[in-house]
């Protein structure tokens, strides 16, 4: 290859083959790609920076990444915008709004300077309206060209008509054919042609001070019609100049007007408001795709759908809605040959497959002239245009697409507890496991990924294996953050996905576990269980010992009792009845003998009864029992009252002694008030001892009593108080010649 065959420079510096099989060759001059028997050069006049090229490579998109003298790095994207400037013979680089001739020729309206220009194949020429020097070069003006050739141009002095020709540069010249201005059908000269319909009709807008009213000029009579609210308009108050009104027609005729102030059809001279849930809504753009469905871009990004717009019936659509969440304002909707839908907003261009929803963003990284994007137009060999506020930018739609793969995501910084515990500028796609002391419980885990795709703006989605299971949804957050985290391994994972929806198949990954506290250490915990069972065993030693302590000495008291003062007492007894004998015809002394007799009989049975309750081995139920019927049948069946003593299944295996004592002082005290006072013939005894509850009741057939005027005898407070003593209650229910009853409850 020589300068013969059309390379741009014999000093090669640098070679490269692409996936497309084109050679790249760098030269001192520039760059030529050579495909076949073809060769192009690629220099500063193609808007390489530096022609001196010193190193060419391809990346895995397709993009070819070139090294230069003097300006760093410049990529050359595989697919990407073409964008065009003052330098490309712009007059300015806002452009508001582009036209399309029946040339095919592309026509960008200038946004000052009553100016357009015309796209000759690598430049832009322009060409100024030939209006009167008094209409201000740097107003707002609005051009629109009708199907019959004819130019309209709106300016803050009237609108302007001018005749059809054959080369635009012709504009400079003619002579307008009509000037509409300071007509009486017309509320303003402030005037902006917009739309021309079916019938040939223009659409306007009419600036006025505090709102804008719509106009329209028809052809049939070649006058004005102004609409406002009497033909069923609302008010209108946004400025075409800063919200552009969006007017569509549908294929059966009816228009749709769309404004900041809401949605309006008009058929057969009559407007009609469309609401959503009976509400109005901004629009910010509207669009008449293909298949003769309207799409209705909400100021807000919000997306609605008419699928036939003769019925007008909203639909919210869920493919297209989700790819313009956190969308700027949209300000122009247009369809490519396949479908795909674009949208111009003031962060740049969102390409959306409506059937699919896969979605692709361009910005200025992938060669859009500027963010903000006003207008758009998709001319008839293929191309997409967009008219932003500093530039115009060409996309090849006809051209295959490459799809990326998703990259690989990358780990950059850990912090635990806002301090950085891992960094790496260049990101590692997997870092070894990190211990955390048990109070770093804070991570924040920072990621990357880098992708040379254009349009393939990355979004991420990560998990933490031990504490969720599933991906998160795809976000374009590079950070996330755990706190709290509870002691335990854990492995965060994070992949990148693309804006196709591709996710990247091995994720970066990220083991790290936090401790535990002392006190939720497994040693710690069994030293601390060894312990208690320790003191547990000892304690239950020690109460086992006090026990037998106690049992023991309860029985050396009883056996004491028994052997020692019963004895004595039963001596004195037996003593006291011989010397009463003895003692003759003294009746004094004989009395005296008697009582001293009969009180260490009685001591006898109160020393029994003592020894009885402090004995260990009486501690059950039964015994209870068979002392409490001995006792009822010694002393009842001895005044002839006939005794019935039941008792249930103990269910108790042992009773204290001070509940045996105390149950059965009740008791006793019970008998014997009915012995002296209740001259009854039957007494029902009813004991049950359950395993948390004894139950007494004492019944007689006697002549009762009025227990709400009973006397307050110390026999009936001693039971009282020995009852709640036990935590227990003590009832008596008595009327006259009913008998008694008498209730006693005690918990175990």
């Amino acid at each position: 290859m020589t300068l013969d065959d059309g390379l741009i420079d014999l000093r090669v510096r640098a070679l490269a083959v692409g996936a497309d099989g084109r050679v790249r060759v760098g030269t001192v001059a520039g760059l030529s790609v050579i495909h076949g028997a073809q060769i192009t050069n690629v220099t500063h006049d193609q808007g390489l920076v530096d022609d001196a090229i010193n190193s060419v490579s391809e990346d895995p998109d397709g993009n070819v990444w070139i090294g230069t003298d003097t300006s760093g790095a410049v990529r050359i994207a595989a697919f990407g915008l073409v964008s065009y400037f003052q330098a490309d013979g712009l007059r300015n680089d806002y452009v508001p709004s582009l036209i399309e001739d029946d040339a095919g020729r592309v026509i960008a309206v200038s946004g000052a300077f009553l100016t357009i220009n015309e796209f000759e194949g690598r430049r832009f020429a322009s060409t100024r309206f030939n209006v009167p020097h008094d209409v201000p070069d740097d107003g707002y003006f609005c051009v629109l060209r009708d199907r019959q050739g004819a130019w309209w141009l709106g300016t803050a002095m009237g609108l302007y008509r001018f005749p059809p020709v054959r080369r635009l540069a012709d504009l400079a010249r003619v002579s307008p054919d009509a000037h509409y201005a300071r007509l009486s059908a017309l509320p303003s000269d402030d005037l902006f042609p917009l739309f021309e319909d079916a019938r040939g009709d223009i659409w306007l807008i009419a600036q006025l001070s505090d709102h804008v009213r719509l106009v329209r000029w028809r052809r049939a009579t070649t006058d004005f019609q102004t609409y406002g609210a009497s033909d069923g308009l609302g008010a209108i108050t946004s400025r075409p100049a800063v919200a552009r009104p969006a007017i569509v027609e549908a294929p059966a005729g009816q228009l749709f007007f769309g404004f900041p102030d809401g949605l309006f059809a008009y058929r057969d001279g009559r407007f009609e408001a469309i609401v959503d849930k009976g509400e109005p809504f901004a629009v910010g753009s509207l669009h008449i795709d293909r298949l003769g469905r309207l799409w209705i871009i909400g100021v807000d990004g919000s997306v609605r759908r008419i699928d036939d717009p003769t019925t007008r019936s909203l639909v919210n659509d869920s493919k297209v809605s989700p790819s313009l969440i956190g969308a700027n304002r949209v300000r122009c909707v247009v369809e490519d040959a396949s479908g795909r839908l674009y949208f111009g907003t003031t962060s740049g261009i969102i390409e959306v497959d409506p059937g699919t929803g896969d979605t692709r963003r361009y910005t200025t990284a992938e060669g859009l002239a500027k963010n903000e994007v006003w207008s758009a137009l998709a001319s008839h060999r293929g191309d997409i245009w967009f008219g932003t506020i500093a530039g115009v930018s060409r996309l090849d739609a006809t051209r295959a697409r490459p799809m990326p793969s998703a990259p690989r995501a990358l780990i950059a910084t850990v912090h635990v507890n806002g301090v950085a515990r891992h960094v790496s500028e260049l990101g590692d796609d997997e870092v070894s496991e990190l211990t955390l002391g048990p109070s770093e419980r804070g991570v924040a885990i920072e990621f990357f990924a880098i992708t040379y795709a254009a349009g393939a703006h990355l979004r991420y989605q990560y998990r933490l294996e031990g504490a969720e299971t599933d991906w998160s949804q795809p976000s374009t957050a590079r950070v996330v953050n755990y706190s709290q985290l509870a002691p335990g391994r854990y492995r965060f994972q994070v992949r990148a996905v693309t804006s196709a929806g591709l996710a990247g198949v091995t994720p970066a990954t990220l083991a790290f576990v936090v401790l535990r506290p002392v006190w939720q250490q497994s040693w710690f915990r069994a030293s601390v269980l060894f312990g208690l069972t320790l003191v547990l065993f000892a304690g239950h030693r020690y109460r086992v010992a006090r026990l037998l302590e106690t049992e023991r000495v309860r029985t050396r008291i009883a056996s004491d009792l028994h052997d020692d003062i019963g004895s004595s007492l039963s001596q004195i007894a037996i003593l006291s009845e011989v010397a009463r004998t003895s003692a003759g015809n003294d009746a004094r002394v004989a009395a005296l003998l008697g009582r001293i007799a009969t009180l260490s009989r009685e001591s006898v049975d109160a020393m029994s009864d003592i020894v009885w309750a402090i004995d260990p081995h009486r501690d059950t139920p039964t015994h209870l029992a068979q002392r409490m019927r001995r006792l009822a049948s010694d002393v009842l069946s001895a005044c002839g009252i006939e005794v019935r003593f039941e008792m249930s299944d103990a269910s108790q295996p042992r009773l204290g002694a001070d509940v045996r004592r105390e149950v059965f002082l009740i008791f006793k005290e019970a008998l014997r008030n009915i012995t002296r006072h209740a001259q009854a013939t039957r007494v029902e005894i009813f004991l049950s001892i359950a395993s948390h509850r004894l139950d007494l009741v004492v019944q007689d057939d006697g002549c009762g009593f009025d227990s709400a005027r009973a006397p307050d005898g110390q026999g009936l407070r001693s039971m009282v108080r020995r009852a709640e003593g036990l935590g227990g209650t003590l009832a008596v229910i008595s009327s006259h010649g009913a008998g008694a009853r008498l209730a006693l409850t005690v918990p175990l």
